[in-house]
């Protein structure tokens, strides 16, 4: 095997040909990694969702599992300071394994049918504790037999050392739920593109990121919306508990000499949490950010984003669905009106205007592998109530559904009828079909928008939304489906009695006073591998 050895942006990726075994490397001893072929499951592994312990192994009973973005493992391992390692661990599918040395990651990413031998080699320099890791790459990867192997000490340490412009990965974004439809995480993408921003209108609204651990954070690289045209004005503060924060910046503004990112320097400050706090711009009261980067040490190193705009990745494929009502594409979302469509299926409860996956692709749960997210913008009535996606599976009943909903259903965060306020919360069957359970998610008004994601992993289903996230395993051999849309229930807000009968629903919603249900989907991204 020829390994060669990069540094890009202050992370060290070890590529080249790999063969069945590791070679051009002088192995002493074998360094204990706890559990590294997940035969006891989790067991010596911190592990963040979606990961699921897999039969498809490359050795025993068991391998891991990773299968949508976010979804890691990490372990803490031992070792001796200014000493060779390598790491090997065997990958079917996508995946990135790599390993954390004193705010240094070194990794390497893999995409192969069959289980294949990944390595990464690397110097511990002063370290005598490393992290150990596997990551999500993609799409679906499977990783067994971690192993690390020492090659030949060192007289002085290699310098891994955080350079001070290493851009860190960045876990989460979330903001206070007034986007325009342009939601957080467009921040997130490495798409330079227009369309995919951040934008909230009003001086004080605020956009968040999570790191995931405390790091060292030196400075921010940002990459403003129409940064020629305006000057955009800001805030940053920073928190290692998303609670007590810390001024950084006061008043900040954007230069419209600079078209590209510009960096924001402030205090080497410890931090888990950063927050910008948008304060209009020289034309308007808009906040609006294409791209941010946190720039510092100690947490794992991004990959370098693009000079120039992508295209925007388009992983919906509208031949896989049905349509209840007309095609509700406009431009690049979709928009769903029940009161305009006033669609209407055997057994249902309301108007309809939805996708759903075709009947002859249906497949049992436990078949397939499915990932569906999209940022909703809801415009609804005081005292609506709508199912805004759900999951079937015919021999089970609804196995996920999501609702916003303005009534007086207790056990919610507001639970209040007719206020504006809706409850936004999914009811997931339980796993022996003794009924649902009901979760809630958060809370928004109409005009607000949120981020949503489902991710069926062969009948193991996780909701998430709000910064929240539900999981559930489903027991399924029959044929099942997705849909989403505007399912706008004929359901009193007070009683929440139901209104039967398809010929009165026009005088219900009338005499409710629901004149509005528009639920708009941006950002949509579905994924389906069936086995």
């Amino acid at each position: 095997m020829t390994l060669k050895t990069t540094k890009w942006w202050g992370i060290f990726i070890a590529t080249g040909a790999l063969g069945i075994g590791v070679s051009n490397i002088v192995l002493a001893a074998t360094v204990s990694v706890n559990n590294g072929g997940f035969e006891n499951s989790y067991a010596g592994w911190t592990n963040v969702e979606p990961t699921a312990i897999s039969s498809v192994a490359y050795s025993g009973n068991n391998a891991l599992k990773i299968t949508g973005s976010g979804g890691k493992v990490e372990q803490n391992v031992s070792v001796q300071p200014n000493t060779n390692y390598t790491l090997v661990v065997y990958v079917k599918g996508k995946g990135k394994i790599g390993a954390l040395v004193n705010g240094v990651s070194y990794s390497a990413t893999t995409d192969n049918e069959e289980f294949t031998p990944v390595s990464v080699t690397f110097n511990s320099s002063s370290a005598s504790s490393i992290t150990l890791y596997a990551h999500f790459n993609g799409d679906e990867g499977r990783f067994d037999d971690f192993s690390l192997q020492t090659g030949t000490s060192t007289d002085s340490p290699t310098d891994n050392t955080c350079s001070g412009t290493d851009s860190l990965v960045i876990t989460s974004a979330s903001d206070n739920g007034t986007n325009d439809g342009h939601g957080p995480l467009n921040t997130l993408d490495n798409n330079l593109a227009d369309e995919s921003r951040w934008s909230s209108n009003g001086v004080g609204k605020v956009i968040t990121y999570d790191v995931g651990s405390t790091v060292l954070m030196k400075a921010l690289d940002v990459y403003w919306y129409k940064a020629t045209e305006r000057n955009s004005y800001f805030d940053i503060d920073v928190s290692d508990d998303n609670s007590i924060w810390t001024s950084l910046v006061a008043n900040g503004s954007s230069s419209t000499s600079i078209g590209g990112y510009q960096t924001v320097d402030f205090t080497d400050t410890q931090a888990r949490y950063l927050r910008i706090t948008g304060l209009g711009n020289s034309v308007n009261n808009w906040n609006s950010i294409v791209e941010s980067n946190i720039i510092g040490c100690g947490g794992e190193i991004a990959e370098p984003t693009p000079d120039i705009p992508d295209e925007t990745d388009n992983t919906f494929d509208m031949s896989l669905w049905d349509q209840e009502g007309s095609d509700p594409t406009v431009g690049n979302t979709f928009v769903f009106k029940a009161l305009e469509e006033k669609y209407v299926t055997p057994n249902g409860n309301g108007w309809r205007h939805e996708l759903k996956i075709k009947e002859e692709l249906r497949v049992a749960m436990t078949k397939v592998y499915e990932n569906f997210s999209a940022n909703i913008k809801v415009e609804m009535s005081d005292g609506s109530k709508a199912i805004v996606a759900q999951h079937h599976a015919s021999d089970t009943g609804t196995i996920m559904k999501l609702y916003v909903s303005d009534n007086s259903e207790s056990g919610f965060i507001d639970s209040t009828a007719n206020n504006g306020i809706f409850d936004v919360y999914v009811r997931l069957a339980k796993a022996d079909g003794s009924g649902e359970e009901k979760k809630a998610l958060g809370t928004i008004q109409s005009g607000d928008n949120f981020d949503f994601q489902v991710i069926n992993d062969h009948g193991n289903v996780t909701v998430s939304a709000f910064g929240k996230s539900f999981n559930l395993d489903i027991e399924d051999s029959s044929a099942s489906y997705l849909k989403f849309g505007n399912y706008l229930q004929a359901q009193d807000p007070i009683t929440r009695e139901d209104v039967d009968d398809s010929s009165d629903w026009a005088d219900f919603y009338a005499d409710q006073g629901i004149t509005v249900s528009k639920l708009t989907f941006s950002n949509v991204n579905y994924i389906r591998n069936v086995d």
